[in-house]
């Protein structure tokens, strides 16, 4: 009976094994099919830039939108954050939720997209929000937590968002902090007179100090998005204001 009992107990710890290790695949796996299948959009992408005098000679960002929207229809730009991993297509769909689940190629996985807010009219609104996952691998938006870091933020000020039209758009940040999913950080339309208030609240909430940056009531802010893996609702946003386009 012992025996019996003795080899039970082997053949569930074996199969706890078998079962842990194959859980552990399909995570790595999913990981590497994620990362592959970005790598893959690099050859619809020509960056051209002078890093060196990045404040004098904006980066100018060169994507066939036309091969990219064979590929995903929703694709309404691209998001570029030099010297980082950052450097993906956005896209917008009806529902975040299939964004989140989905690859650039339409493909599940659990890395999704870069995605826009469903709740946002394209790129018109006052504030387009801007998701995108916090992967343990360091791709995604994994480094828009890095911008808790003051060194971080002095050495990549700038975001640029390419759209279909051919033009690059430069964005400086003026704010970045930690807060919780559905704050006012992520209100995408204000009353009037309430955009330049809701701006200074942005700046005050900073965790890291910005250079001044002129912001007037007419203008358009980008805020993006990811979780802190820290508490379920929390998150990271970094604000940033177009400064210029080419």
């Amino acid at each position: 009976m012992k025996k019996i009992f003795s080899n039970l107990l082997l053949i569930i710890s074996v199969c706890g094994v078998l079962i842990s290790g194959y859980k552990l695949y399909q995570i790595f796996h999913e990981y590497h099919e994620g990362s592959v299948s970005y790598k893959e959009l690099d050859k619809h992408v020509k960056i051209e830039k002078n890093e060196e005098k990045e404040k004098e000679s904006p980066i100018k960002l060169n994507i066939d939108f036309q091969e990219l929207l064979k590929i995903n229809k929703n694709c309404i730009g691209w998001i570029y954050i030099p010297n980082t991993q950052i450097n993906y297509p956005i896209v917008q769909s009806k529902d975040n939720n299939y964004c989140l689940h989905h690859l650039f190629n339409g493909k599940w996985n659990f890395t999704g997209c870069v995605f826009i807010s469903d709740q946002n009219n394209g790129f018109e609104d006052k504030n387009t929000i801007i998701y995108g996952h916090n992967m343990q691998n360091g791709t995604m938006f994994t480094d828009v937590n890095k911008y808790k870091n003051q060194d971080f933020l002095d050495t990549h000020p700038y975001i640029y968002l390419a759209k279909p039209n051919g033009k690059t758009e430069k964005y400086q940040i003026f704010s970045a902090y930690t807060t919780e999913d559905c704050s006012d950080a992520y209100i995408i339309n204000f009353a009037t007179d309430t955009f330049m208030k809701q701006v200074e609240s942005m700046m005050n909430k900073s965790e890291v100090k910005t250079e001044n940056v002129s912001i007037l009531d007419e203008d358009k802010i980008i805020t993006l998005s990811t979780c802190t893996s820290r508490r379920q609702l929390e998150r990271f946003v970094v604000h940033a204001v177009k400064i210029s386009e080419n």
